[in-house]
């Protein structure tokens, strides 16, 4: 009988990505333990406490290694915690559903990204602007998304009235400002979203 995974939550505050808004992008794992890393202590005694079936949820495989030097420095220290992560007969989950056991080429790719945007001191882990980033939607909302987008709205009949476009559009603006978040875009809702729900095995 396999045994239900226990998540350890493995935080890295960086610029862009506090504390606070990684605990919140992990909440969906209910993380059994919280681990804020920050040194390289910090990271080796994260990963004495793993055993199976404990699994690490981390908001994103670039914060797996501690974010200090050069852009290969922090790319190498990204994959050393991998590779040992997996020696402890464990495997790291992103907070967007990626696993390391089957999806680490894409997820080391993104990672190379972030520390190379830490690296050169950007303002922002994050490639591009906040909207644009799949991963901060729980699965919740990625649904409610899919639900508007899926209704009919009758056609317009004047020229002042929306387009049933424009009114999913509409409907989803006002959910995202009642959530706090920035509103995806008309491309992203009709592209993105129904590759990110099959991903996520969400219909």
């Amino acid at each position: 009988m396999v045994e239900k995974p226990e998540y350890r939550a493995l935080i890295q505050p960086v610029t862009g990505l506090s504390e606070a808004a990684q605990r919140e992008l992990l909440a969906r794992f209910n993380p059994a333990e919280t681990y804020v890393c920050r040194t390289a202590e910090d990271f080796e005694s994260f990963i004495k406490h793993l055993r199976p079936p404990r699994v690490v949820a981390v908001a994103y495989a670039g914060l797996l290694g501690e974010q200090r030097g050069n852009k290969l420095d922090r790319v190498d220290n990204m994959a050393g915690t991998k590779a040992a992560i997996h020696r402890r007969s464990s495997y790291v989950v992103e907070a967007g559903g990626r696993d390391s056991r089957k999806a680490w080429a894409a997820m080391r790719k993104d990672g190379c990204e972030m520390c190379r945007r830490l690296a050169q001191g950007r303002r922002s882990a994050l490639n591009g602007r906040k909207g644009a980033e799949p991963y901060e939607f729980t699965d919740a909302q990625l649904m409610r998304f899919a639900l508007e987008m899926a209704k009919r709205y009758p056609p317009k009949k004047e020229k002042t009235d929306l387009s049933p476009d424009d009114r999913r559009l509409a409907k989803i603006a006002a959910y995202c400002k009642q959530i706090k978040k920035e509103t995806p875009k008309r491309t992203w809702l009709k592209t993105k979203l129904p590759a990110l729900m099959r991903e996520r095995n969400l219909g």
